[in-house]
């Protein structure tokens, strides 16, 4: 379900880049007059809300997809609030209202570019992809160089959730007492949840 959420969240991020470069577009063809002053101050609002969400959600993204689509989704309000703090300080000083629309192209091009990466590691995870980050010829030589195992094949490594992955493989062996078969078996899945994850 995790992995759902990320991938929507991530999906409407997309959507709302493109609904803010289709909206920039139309101002940049007429430029419409804004009210700097009340343009800075919700985006300062904005930008204090959205600073107090990165602060809250910041610990737990490194261990859940779905909490860091909704990182970058806060973090993409927080810059978006920036860019409106800056655009608006500018209109009030010069009254160039086209900078509304360019800072809004910018901010939806830093958008897409974190909603694009988010969307693709849900989609692989939803395709059970190969883990991006994980050497998977290292991973064989190494099993291949325990004592005791003679040959490895049908190996299958994939992700379960970013940081959850799973392993399934044959391994041939030496001709050994079922015990020390169980000690070996043992010891691989040591490994590979210390070193692979």
């Amino acid at each position: 379900i995790g992995i759902l959420i990320a991938l929507v969240n991530s999906t409407m991020i997309l959507l709302i880049a493109v609904v803010i470069v289709y909206a920039a577009y139309q101002r940049l063809k007429s430029p419409e007059e804004v009210s700097s002053l009340l343009m800075f101050g919700i985006a300062f609002v904005g930008l204090i809300a959205n600073v107090i969400v990165l602060f809250w959600l910041r610990g737990d993204a490194e261990h859940s997809l779905n909490i860091r689509s909704a990182l970058i989704h806060a973090g993409g309000d927080a810059l978006a609030s920036v860019g409106v703090i800056v655009g608006g300080l500018i209109i009030f000083f010069t009254g160039w209202f086209w900078v509304d629309p360019i800072i809004s192209i910018v901010l939806a091009v830093i958008i897409v570019a974190a909603g694009w990466n988010i969307a693709w590691e849900a989609i692989s995870v939803m395709m059970e992809s190969s883990p991006r980050n994980m050497d998977i010829d290292e991973l064989v030589k190494r099993v291949s160089s325990f004592p005791g195992v003679q040959d490895m094949h049908d190996l299958h490594v994939w992700s379960l959730t970013p940081e959850l992955r799973a392993l399934s493989c044959h391994l041939r062996v030496d001709d050994s007492l079922l015990s020390e078969k169980g000690t070996l078996l043992a010891e691989l899945q040591a490994m590979l949840q210390e070193k692979y994850n």
